[in-house]
């Protein structure tokens, strides 16, 4: 998918890889933007859990989204069923074309290993009844730790971290997604729900895990089997038939559950504006 927000840029002459699908120009006017494209909302569209949520329930609007959206893959299978898990392992996924070209991204690029520790791609991939549609997400470095201060930042490092080390109970115990309709039909916002409440994934949809199999740590996927599930399928039929006339959100949250954990911050998340699922390559078969 395109990024038209690179795409649109005068003063860049480099070229820009971004995914299969591209990134949009601007969100200050959702209805104006080029259609089947992406971009990375603002985490202060979302309510998440406040410091003091424990003893009273109430939410706050999020920081800036920590992981930084790189690109988007969204692809359509030859047999038109689910896709693939662990698409990361694909030879065409994006992590994979970074891994072994950082200078297609900027980001990437300017990657100092000395200076920021080794590159890490936190992979979303939803796969759909038609195929799968796929974020990259690169963790940010972490902070000086001489203050002794934690911040937003090395809070949810640290529980990202947990993530990624523990075990399945933990990780489905942690992963919220929080969907949005940012522009779309009062039936599509309806079934997503009003974008004030995040889901625990590993109780409607079954989820599935993997990691870098070089060992090095490069990248983390999370699968998220949307096809897998009746009521996965039943929100998914109704936003797909009218997927064009819709700019949704998707921002994934690991859940806080202690103050040292409060308040919560989106991790990373998606906008996708009106995008055409019949102009979404067919993913090479293995």
């Amino acid at each position: 998918v395109d990024n038209a927000e690179e795409k649109g840029s005068n003063d860049r002459e480099e070229t820009l890889s971004t995914g299969n699908c591209s990134m949009s120009a601007s969100e200050s006017s959702p209805e104006q933007l080029p259609e089947h494209c992406w971009s990375q909302p603002k985490g202060k569209v979302f309510f998440v859990r406040s410091l003091s949520y424990l003893s009273d329930r109430q939410k706050l609007q999020s920081d800036d989204c920590v992981f930084q959206l790189l690109g988007v893959d969204l692809w359509r299978t030859v047999h038109g069923g689910p896709g693939m898990v662990h698409i990361a392992s694909h030879p065409q996924s994006y992590v994979q074309k970074l891994l072994q070209n950082p200078t297609l991204h900027p980001a990437t690029r300017t990657w100092n290993a000395k200076l920021h520790g080794d590159l890490h791609i936190f992979v979303v991939n939803f796969i759909v009844p038609f195929g799968l549609f796929v974020g990259y997400f690169l963790r940010p470095p972490a902070p000086p730790t001489a203050s002794g201060t934690a911040t937003a930042l090395t809070r949810v490092l640290g529980l990202y971290e947990d993530f990624v080390q523990g075990s399945t109970e933990f990780r489905d115990g942690r992963l919220k997604l929080l969907p949005r309709v940012e522009v779309g039909p009062w039936l599509v916002k309806k079934a997503v729900g009003r974008g004030d409440k995040a889901a625990k994934l590993a109780e409607h949809l079954p989820l599935s895990y993997h990691t870098d199999p070089s060992g090095c740590g490069r990248y983390f996927e999370v699968d998220i089997n949307v096809a897998g599930s009746r009521l996965g399928n039943s929100i998914f039929s109704i936003v797909k038939s009218n997927v064009r006339l819709v700019t949704i959100d998707l921002a994934v949250i690991l859940e806080g559950r202690n103050t040292s954990q409060l308040p919560e911050c989106v991790l990373g998340a998606i906008r996708f504006h009106q995008l055409d699922v019949d102009r979404a390559p067919v993913l090479p078969p293995l």
